[in-house]
């Protein structure tokens, strides 16, 4: 899911070439605030590499964690890119304070995902 065609457009080429049978389905959606899914519908919500692309990180990881049933994922590959930096120090110096730090990430997660172990 994104809320930018382009990249739906090209996770849809993506996986068109991998040998992949199983069921998944690319979807496009304007409001990561809200997402279209009930609660606990999957096992498993990942986000990778890509909160400093989204308006509201808090809310999109509030709704990653009303639609898991068991894990919420987010990677943070690598603090010293551009993107994150920018964001940090630039462009909205609050998102330090939802970004995961090292040793902390059960903290975040429950902070997210109050009630849930």
């Amino acid at each position: 899911m994104d809320s930018r065609k382009d990249a739906v457009n090209e996770a849809a080429s993506l996986w068109g070439i991998l040998p992949y049978d199983g069921n998944y389905r690319i979807l496009l959606h304007d409001d990561l605030s809200q997402l279209p899914f009930p609660d606990g519908c999957f096992d498993l919500v990942w986000n990778f590499s890509a909160l400093w692309h989204v308006a509201n990180p808090e809310a999109l990881l509030s709704e990653m964690a009303r639609v898991t049933t068991n894990l919420l994922l987010v990677i943070v590959p690598n603090r010293k890119q551009v993107g994150y930096l920018l964001r940090k120090y630039v462009l909205d110096k609050e998102f330090s304070l939802l970004s995961m730090k090292s040793g902390q990430g059960q903290a975040q997660f429950v902070r997210f995902c109050p009630g849930k172990a």
